[in-house]
């Protein structure tokens, strides 16, 4: 149980912001209002000013300051990441916030600031003192990040405590929605805990695409994003009636609720919609609201003809089920852990009868072969399509008519085309790949056959590809390995799902190495193999070389990756070639690589002079050259010859018969060994 929202006996981070503050604490009091920072809790400190619902730009910032020294309250900047409360340049940010149950409370717009990292901080004073709750580091992002914004909606208090102990489903859930400018995943939902200002019952709530307003109305514009909904899990906090309960919400960025009061839900009523018929059934959503017609979460729904489990309504108080076409229910929603219908407690729908399923021409789709970002050599006529649909959202075939139109992003928009589909319902949009590259925007109408045509736009990324691979140059230490990232992308978008094929060329192993070795792994070949790219367009290849006695080194060896063909396969559709090719170097070690050489030899009056260069085996096949000194400072080559395993052996004729002879043995230098002289030898 928690009967309020910031106690009077200082969580630890309240007590971090006091420190700072400089001002003198009590064992049990601080002087001035105890203050913690709530928003702004994601991990890296993230906010964005996207769009993330109807006309909203902004960022929350909430805080919590004691009520009961009735601060004065305000919420302040700093351009410094690392500012602390003596810091200079804070400055207000210009909104007054609400300030309520001990929160303050501020819808903030700082799109000039986007791009840059600042400090925030909650001033809160009273005849005692200043405190500040500070948030640093905190990085603003706009329109142009991907870096996601999240937006709660308005929360009633009404919290369920489920009584399904027979399938263990006995948590105490709160229904949560709200907005992002993510179009999928999800939103982790959470409650605040003043005890350590800590958020707790970490609950995942899916993302639905949903259009977003880009400007008030009467304007129609809209951007992509999405909607989310979820039972949030409060049983830890120990919930009663006339809690004071915040909530959060986070995908990238964060929100949080204004303190809601909690009320017990009560099962009231239950009502039923269904939707169109679809060729597998039709969807019923089933609702269950509470005395305040406020929707339920976590009910569980049953079918009232043989008592069967349909689910647990969610966020919105929905359940949905799949009832067969031209077939007749009613369904419950369960008030205690009775599966059976208990009439008088719980709450039954009216009987929903579907009709059968009748397709009929519904709306019109974009068909891209190549998905929203293609490379212009992938392009083929008919990439870009438009579909006709039922209300299944499958083809309708038959002739109808479409409008659309087609340009770069940004420029003037050409006057509609409006042409027939083909028999199958389908109409190419034509799509110069000649032209700019970057973003173009394809608006379209539903067919022409429906009562009222909808209007829809969608963009896609076309022109010619970047392939890369990073580094450009790798390294590592003799027995090591390198690991390459390769990207593809087009204008800055990435090309998922692509062919690349992968090539290793080695190079040259140095001495005391034989002969180099290196090569891919987890790619499925040492020196060439087919790597697909991921959803952000990237791949990874590593290159390895085996560890060796005497760490050679091994150098030039060289990586290319170029983009293949693609082949449409399963629900893949991509064809074609970027005809996009890169490629990176790969060194292991430093350093030439040398040998010791030796040279031995023997002579007798009258014969020949023998010698024997002794060498490594690793040098097998370089070069050697003999040398006989001639004068003051001057030697001459003898003859030069390949080594073999064990070196070398010669008979040279004696130049000079009974006098000193001097001789020295020089590798010659190649791509594997440096030069090497032996020390000299006397023979006579």
């Amino acid at each position: 149980m928690q009967p309020s929202i910031l106690r009077r006996g200082l969580a630890v981070s309240a007590v971090s912001a006091l420190a700072v503050t400089g001002l003198t604490m009590a064992p049990a009091h601080a002087v001035g209002p105890d203050v913690a920072f709530i928003s702004i809790y994601n991990p890296t400190h993230r906010v964005s000013t996207r769009l993330d619902a109807d006309t909203s730009h902004s960022i929350t910032l909430v805080a919590a300051a004691d009520n009961s020294d009735s601060p004065t309250v305000s919420f302040e900047y700093n351009t410094d990441p690392a500012a602390g409360p003596a810091t200079a340049g804070w400055t207000g940010i210009g909104v007054s916030p609400t300030y309520a149950n001990g929160i303050a409370r501020a819808e903030w717009s700082p799109s000039n600031l986007n791009g840059r990292s600042i400090s925030v901080r909650l001033v809160a004073e009273t005849v005692d003192g200043i405190s500040y709750a500070i948030r640093n580091n905190v990085a603003v992002s706009g329109d142009s990040s991907a870096v996601n914004a999240v937006h709660l909606d308005s929360l009633t208090g009404g919290y369920f405590v489920q009584p399904y102990a027979d399938s263990s489903r006995t948590k105490t859930l709160k229904p949560v929605s709200g907005t992002t400018s993510a179009t999928g995943g999800s939103v982790e939902l959470s409650w605040w805990r003043a005890s350590d200002d800590t958020f707790q019952g970490q609950t995942d709530a899916a993302v639905s695409p949903l259009d977003l307003k880009s400007s008030g109305f009467p304007s129609t514009e809209s951007v992509a994003g999405g909607e989310f909904n979820g039972a949030l899990d409060i049983s830890a906090y120990g919930a009663d009636p006339g809690d004071l309960l915040l909530v959060g919400a986070r995908r990238d960025t964060d929100d949080v609720s204004p303190p809601v009061t909690l009320y017990a839900q009560t099962l009231t009523a239950a009502s039923a919609t269904m939707d169109s018929p679809t060729s597998t059934g039709t969807p019923v959503e089933i609702r269950a609201t509470d005395q305040s017609m406020n929707p339920i979460a976590g009910a569980e729904v049953r079918r009232q003809s043989d008592g069967s489990l349909v689910g647990y309504t969610d966020g919105e108080g929905i359940a949905i089920a799949k009832q067969p076409n031209s077939s007749s229910e009613t369904y419950y929603v369960n008030a205690t852990d009775n599966n059976a219908y208990e009439g008088g407690t719980d709450q039954a729908t009216s009987m929903v009868t579907t009709g059968a399923f009748t397709p009929t021409a519904s709306d019109t789709e974009v068909r891209l072969a190549d998905g929203d970002v293609f490379d212009d050599d992938e392009y083929a006529a008919g990439d870009v399509a438009l579909q006709v649909v039922d209300q299944n959202g499958d083809p309708f075939t038959g002739v109808d008519q479409v409008s659309y139109t087609l340009y770069p992003t940004g420029t003037t928009p050409p006057a509609p085309t409006t042409a027939s589909t083909d028999a199958n319902g389908r109409l190419v949009v034509p799509f110069a790949p000649s032209g700019p590259d970057g973003e173009y925007t394809l608006e379209f109408t539903g067919p022409a056959s429906t009562a009222f045509p909808a209007e829809h736009s969608q963009t896609f990324v076309a022109g010619q590809a970047a392939l890369s691979l990073s580094p450009g140059s790798g390294v590592a230490a003799s027995g090591g390995e390198i690991t390459f990232k390769g990207s593809l992308a087009v204008d800055g978008s990435p090309l998922p799902g692509r062919a690349v094929a992968i090539t290793y060329k080695r190079g040259v192993e140095l001495v005391p190495g034989s002969g180099a070795d290196a090569g891919m792994t987890g790619v499925g070949g040492a020196l060439s193999a087919t790597v697909t790219t991921g959803a952000k367009g990237t791949f990874t290849v590593t290159v390895d070389d085996p560890a060796e006695a005497g760490n050679p080194t091994e150098t030039g060896g060289k990586l290319s990756a170029a983009t293949a063909n693609n082949v449409a396969s399963g629900e893949s559709t991509v064809t074609g070639n970027a005809q996009e090719s890169t490629s990176s170097t790969a060194e292991f070690g430093s350093g030439k690589g040398g040998v010791k050489v030796t040279l031995k030899g023997a002579s007798k009056a009258g014969g020949p002079d023998k010698l024997a260069v002794v060498t490594p085996k690793s040098v097998q096949g370089e070069q050697v050259t003999v040398l006989r000194k001639v004068g003051k400072g001057k030697w001459t080559a003898v003859v030069t010859k390949r080594l073999g395993a064990a070196g070398l052996k010669l008979a040279l004729k004696d130049p000079n018969g009974a006098k000193v002879v001097l001789y020295k043995a020089t590798i010659v230098t190649s791509d594997r060994v440096k030069s090497t002289t032996s020390k000299i030898l006397k023979l006579k």
